[in-house]
């Protein structure tokens, strides 16, 4: 995601009005449940129902077609009727949502086997049938069994995961190294450049129940019960970007120097983690993004988990009379 003109562009989309859905619900006042963005696509949860609007190169926004146009303002996607979801994400060419029924549905780019559905069959600039832009629902994992019960869905650059309820974390797509290097996203031990066309249970010791997951261009986070956060993926060079301080990218290895946490995100090279006593912690090689680097900018690695801090209320409040006074001298 380092692209300048899609970063704009997901930008301007972010700012479009939500009224523009249609009259009909500006009437009703929708209320939104989620945002999920990608390198080109957004995508808006009202209602259980899902709105999209961006750039539309493989098939990434679901309407039907996989010919590459730009949409604006918001289009609802089509799906069967009864179908309503409780959560989505998007990545590169690919997104994914979860309904209420615990299915995944999946559309855009299959060159990786990002649909989950057993070949990397990729459909491009089609609108015959089968083609990328047509949502189709993932009947069942890699060991034979249906792929159902998940909760939440996330989407990497090139790969996918969702989370079930039992706290099982599974993932598909490229583990291997392309645009960014996603090598062991499996997160089995295989160091190996592998294409996995259907969701596969990412193992951890049987006392780890995983109730949150995000993703970032090439690397996997996973927050436990107990408020730990573990990490894999990203090949070799990731070690900063992963915080566990352990080479082995294979296998989910626990992120190092942290409390129990509540809550985790991330970006291309970071992550950060929010603990029980609502402090911020930072991790990854972009040490200026973290805020944790030369104000002047340049890349700081940031080898393990460090704790940000913030000026104090008192501190904020007397720098904004400062600046009052400032402004009104100027």
């Amino acid at each position: 995601m380092k692209q300048i003109t899609p970063l704009i562009l997901i930008a301007a989309l972010l700012l479009a009005p939500l009224a523009a859905l249609n009259a009909a619900e500006v009437n009703s006042s929708p209320a939104v449940q989620h945002i999920a963005t990608g390198e080109y696509q957004v995508f808006y949860l009202v209602e259980s129902k899902l709105w999209g609007i961006g750039a539309h190169r493989a098939g990434q926004l679901g309407v039907g077609n996989s010919q590459a146009f730009y949409q604006v303002p918001p289009v609802l996607i089509a799906f069967p009727e009864g179908v309503s979801f409780t959560d989505v994400a998007a990545g590169g060419y690919q997104s994914l949502a979860a309904d209420r029924a615990g299915h995944v549905w999946t559309w855009g780019a299959n060159d990786f086997g990002q649909k989950g559905e057993g070949t990397t069959l990729d459909k491009r600039e089609s609108t015959a049938p089968g083609n990328n832009g047509i949502p189709g629902m993932i009947l069942k994992g890699d060991d034979g069994t249906a792929f159902d019960h998940v909760i939440s869905v996330k989407s990497g650059l090139q790969f996918n995961a969702a989370l079930k309820n039992d706290g099982s974390v599974w993932v598909w797509g490229l583990s291997g190294k392309e645009a960014v290097d996603s090598t062991g996203i499996g997160g089995d031990g295989d160091k190996g450049r592998k294409v996995i066309t259907r969701p596969r249970h990412v193992p951890f010791e049987a006392t780890v129940r995983i109730v949150q997951i995000v993703a970032s261009d090439n690397i996997m986070f996973a927050r436990d019960a107990k408020g730990g956060v573990w990490s894999w993926g990203g090949g070799p060079d990731s070690v900063a970007d992963r915080g566990s301080g352990s080479t082995d990218y294979c296998k989910p290895q626990q992120v190092a120097n942290l409390p129990a946490v509540v809550d985790i995100t991330t970006g291309s090279g970071f992550a950060y983690a929010v603990d029980a006593d609502g402090a911020l912690w930072g991790w990854g090689s972009c040490g200026t993004y973290l805020g944790l680097g030369d104000s002047k900018g340049g890349w700081m690695p940031i080898p393990k988990a460090t704790k940000s801090a913030f000026p104090s209320s008192a501190a904020v409040a007397k720098w904004s009379r400062w600046r009052l006074a400032h402004t009104q001298r100027m």
